[in-house]
């Protein structure tokens, strides 16, 4: 039960009241990319990855920074957490990663690929003009024409550094690669 359309009416008075495009980390809106799009006729999605070791990593530091331990989630549940909260905090981090890019992935794939890119983070970093000029393509297979041009940086420093422990590191990808296997075995079973 979602005012679609009021939806769609604020965030267009918002970029009238400042004259430039809204960008918006869509967090939320993990779940329901189809829905967005189909109501934001205008838009472009970012599927920024990372790599998992490295994204559950920040999210063991995130969970240790904001609540003091490793043991309480933070950030958005995806559906699987009933089952994710039974397990170790490297397991809860690893499956959080991968069921939210899978759904993010899954939500990507049913729309109109005009209205989405995915940005590796690496190759972001290593060159960021590559990728703005990539974002503005998308923006006018859409017929939106681009007037601007990059100012940024040549490149940024990744962050992608192993700051935990070797015990921790084989948890973490053990844990993602059960939940990829668990994810094709489901899939398989999935009637076409």
């Amino acid at each position: 039960r979602v005012d679609s359309n009021g939806f769609a009416s604020e965030l267009a008075a918002f970029e009238a009241a400042f004259d430039k495009p809204v960008l918006l980390k869509g967090m939320i809106i993990n779940w329901i990319i189809p829905f967005v799009a189909h109501t934001l006729k205008k838009v472009l999605f970012l599927h920024v990855t990372r790599d998992p070791l490295y994204n559950a990593q920040s999210l063991l530091e995130s969970r240790l920074n904001y609540f003091g331990t490793i043991d309480t989630w933070y950030s958005f549940k995806p559906p699987e957490y009933r089952w994710l909260k039974h397990g170790s905090p490297c397991t809860q981090v690893a499956g959080q990663v991968f069921f939210t890019n899978d759904a993010v992935s899954r939500g990507l794939a049913s729309i109109d690929p005009a209205q989405w890119i995915r940005v590796n983070y690496e190759d972001f970093c290593e060159d960021p003009e590559a990728v703005f000029n990539a974002i503005g393509e998308k923006f006018e297979q859409q017929g939106i024409l681009r007037e601007w041009c990059y100012r940024g940086p040549k490149r940024f420093d990744r962050s992608n550094r192993l700051r935990i422990g070797a015990d921790d590191k084989d948890a973490i990808l053990k844990a993602y690669d059960e939940c990829a296997q668990g994810r094709a075995a489901q899939y398989e079973k999935e009637p076409n």
